[in-house]
C-alpha cells in the first residue's frame, strides 16, 4: 500500500491484535521501512509498557487514548488514540497538537490511504480522541484553579496561625504585666488587713489610714481589670459601639467636670475651648468619654502643681480634632511609640506618685480606631505632652 503525506504532524497505522504493523495509512514522513515491525518499536523504550497498555485497552473497550507517547525517531511527543476494528485489527492515530488532530478529522475523501469503512472509523476515532482532549484539558484547568485555591487557602492558614502565634505570645506578656501590677496593690490590701486584724489597739487614726490604703489599693486592682476586660474585648473583637449623633462639647465639658476634682488637689488648672466644636458628631458618647477620661487623668498625672491642662475642639473640614495639652514632664521621643502597647509605660514619671494601669492609652487608641479615627501625639521633654483625638464628623446637622 502506498504512503501519503499530506497532513504534516499526524500518524495513522493499522497494527494487528499483537501490534505488528500492516500498513502505514498516515505517514508524518519518519516512518519509512516500518512496516513489517511492531508499533511498540515505533516508540522510545521507555513508552513501550503504556503502548501494550494501550493496544489491550484498544482490543477490550473499543477505543482508547493517550495524553503522550514519544516516538523513537523524533523528539515530538504524540497524542494517540486507538480504536479496534470490526475484524480484530487495531488502527492507531496520533496528532502532535490538537490543530493537527482537528485536521485529520476533516480529511476530505483520498487523503487517508484505506477503504471509506476504515477512513470513518479513524475520523470517529479522531473525533472521540478530540473529545476526550478537552475533557482533559478542562479537568487540568479545574485542577490548576483548584489548586491555586488550596495554595491560598493554605496562605491564609499559615497568616491566621502566625497571627494566632503571636496573639498567644501577647496574651503570655499580658498576663505576665497583670500579675506583677497586681502584686503591689493587692499586697497593700493584705499587709493592712492583717495590721487591722492582728493589733486591736490600733489608734482611730490608724484605722483610718490603713482603710484608706485598703480603700486606694481596691480601686487600682478594680480599675486594672475593668481596664483589662475592655481591652480583651476589643482585641477579640467584642466590644460594643452604640453610636449616636452626640454634642462633643458636651461629652468634653461633662468630663472635664468629671476630673475638676483630682486636678484642684494638685493645683492644676483645667481650661476649655469648644467654641468651634461642630454642634454634633457620630460617635460613642460613653466611649469617647473613657478616651477623654483617660488623656486628661494622664495629663494631670504629669502636670506640676500651679500648670494648666488645655482640651480644645476644632473641626477641621470633615474631621472634628479634640486636643489635650499639658505643660508636663514630657515624653522621651524614643519612647513615643510605646505608649499605644499594653503595659507600654515610659520613663516619665507622675509627679505626684500616681499609680497606672498602664493599659489606658492601649484601649483609647482601640476606641478611636473604632470610631475610624486616630490618636496622635507631640511631646517635649520639660515643655509638656499634647495628645490629638481626630475623627470624622460623619453626623447630619453639623
Amino acid at each position: 500500500m502506498s504512503v501519503l503525506k499530506a497532513i504534516n504532524g499526524a500518524l495513522v497505522v493499522q497494527c494487528g491484535s499483537g501490534g505488528s504493523i500492516e500498513s502505514i495509512i498516515l505517514d508524518p514522513g519518519d516512518l519509512a521501512g516500518a512496516r513489517g515491525s511492531t508499533f511498540h518499536e515505533l516508540l522510545k523504550p521507555d513508552a513501550a509498557a503504556e503502548a501494550a497498555n494501550l493496544l489491550a485497552e484498544a482490543l477490550e473497550f473499543g477505543f482508547a487514548s493517550r495524553r503522550e507517547l514519544g516516538l523513537r525517531s523524533t523528539s515530538v511527543k504524540w497524542h494517540f488514540v486507538g480504536a479496534a476494528t470490526g475484524n480484530g485489527h487495531v488502527v492507531i492515530l496520533a496528532a502532535a497538537t490538537q490543530a493537527r488532530l482537528v485536521r485529520l478529522c476533516q480529511a476530505p475523501p483520498g487523503e487517508l490511504v484505506c477503504d471509506t469503512t476504515l477512513s470513518e472509523e479513524i475520523k470517529r476515532a479522531g473525533a472521540r480522541m478530540y473529545e476526550q482532549g478537552q475533557a482533559d484539558l478542562k479537568l487540568i484547568e479545574e485542577l490548576a484553579q483548584l489548586n491555586s485555591e488550596m495554595s491560598g487557602i493554605q496562605r491564609e492558614l499559615a497568616k491566621r496561625n502566625a497571627e494566632l502565634a503571636h496573639k498567644e505570645i501577647e496574651r503570655n506578656r499580658l498576663i505576665g504585666f497583670v500579675a506583677h501590677d497586681l502584686r503591689n496593690p493587692l499586697g497593700v490590701i493584705n499587709g493592712y488587713a492583717d495590721l487591722l486584724l492582728e493589733d486591736a489597739q490600733l489608734s482611730a487614726e490608724e484605722r483610718s489610714q490603713y482603710l484608706e490604703g485598703i480603700a486606694r489599693s481596691g480601686q487600682t486592682v478594680l480599675r486594672m481589670a475593668n481596664d483589662l476586660l475592655d481591652l480583651m474585648k476589643i482585641e477579640s473583637g467584642e466590644l460594643s459601639m452604640e453610636l449616636c449623633d452626640f454634642s462633643i462639647a458636651e461629652v468634653v465639658l461633662s468630663h472635664i467636670e468629671l476630673n475638676r476634682m483630682q486636678a484642684q488637689s494638685k493645683r492644676i488648672a483645667l481650661k476649655c475651648e469648644v467654641e468651634s466644636a461642630p454642634k454634633v458628631v457620630r460617635i460613642d458618647p460613653v466611649r469617647i468619654g473613657q478616651v477623654l477620661d483617660n488623656l486628661l487623668t494622664n495629663a494631670i498625672k504629669f502636670s506640676e502643681p500651679g500648670d494648666e491642662v488645655t482640651v480644645r475642639v476644632d473641626r477641621r473640614d470633615e474631621l472634628v480634632v479634640i486636643e489635650v495639652a499639658d505643660q508636663g514632664v514630657g515624653i522621651p521621643a524614643d519612647e513615643i511609640g510605646h505608649l499605644f502597647q499594653p503595659f507600654g509605660r515610659t520613663s516619665a514619671r507622675p509627679t505626684g506618685g500616681e499609680s497606672s494601669t498602664g493599659l489606658g492609652l492601649a484601649i483609647s487608641q482601640r476606641i478611636v480606631a473604632a470610631h475610624r479615627g486616630r490618636i496622635e501625639v507631640e511631646s517635649a521633654l520639660g515643655a509638656g505632652t499634647t495628645f490629638r483625638v481626630v475623627i470624622p464628623v460623619v453626623a447630619a446637622g453639623t
